[in-house]
């Protein structure tokens, strides 16, 4: 199983998530961009909001990545 596929358990803090996320990234040699971190981390704590960047500046992963870290 990837760092994503994993279940993340429930109740595990924002920087455990953040951490495999960036773990992910890097298993595949990317580093997430700023904006992707920002809004991993809004999502994970539970708020909501718009990415706004330019095509094919990484707005997908932006958005799927903590929803794979939640276990969904």
């Amino acid at each position: 199983m990837s760092a994503l596929q994993e279940a993340t358990p429930a109740g595990a803090d924002v920087a455990a998530e953040l951490d495999r996320g960036r773990a992910y990234f890097a298993s595949r040699g990317y580093q997430p961009f700023p904006f992707q971190e920002n809004a991993w981390r809004a999502y994970l704590e539970g708020r909501s909001g718009l990415v706004n960047a330019p095509t094919g500046s990484g707005k997908t992963y932006s958005l799927i990545v903590p929803i794979l870290l939640e276990g969904l």
